[in-house]
């Protein structure tokens, strides 16, 4: 099989090492989701408040962002899960996906920075 697509046989540990990527990537992506519903809602309420007089209509303006967040961020989320899931188990054997995954894994991170930088 290896001889006829011309690849080389891949490693254990190496398959070890993409399969550890993408389980880290795929836990990091829900944390950095919820991330970006910090720093969504930290934004949105310093706009709610500065235009809404009431503090009642604000309280459901803010949860209403959540819930829209929640529902796209995690529609999105999916996806990339299920991207990644797709891109591995068609190129499980090659090595560049080292490097892609380590290329998310390094956005997951900056968008948790970014979070801790945003909300203090």
């Amino acid at each position: 099989m290896y001889k006829e697509k011309n690849l080389t046989k891949p490693r254990i540990g190496s398959v070890a090492l993409n399969a550890a990527l993408l389980a880290l990537s795929m836990a990091l992506g829900l944390v950095a989701l919820f991330s970006m519903l910090e720093i969504v809602l930290t934004i949105s309420a310093h706009l709610i408040v500065a235009t809404i007089d009431s503090a009642t209509r604000g309280k459901y303006a803010l949860v209403t962002v959540r819930n829209v967040w929640l529902l796209g961020g995690g529609a999105i989320w999916l996806g990339i899960i299920i991207y990644c899931l797709d891109y591995f188990f068609k190129h499980w054997r090659e090595r560049r996906i080292q490097r892609r995954y380590l290329a998310l894994l390094a956005i997951e991170v900056a968008i948790i920075l970014l979070q801790m930088l945003i909300t203090g």
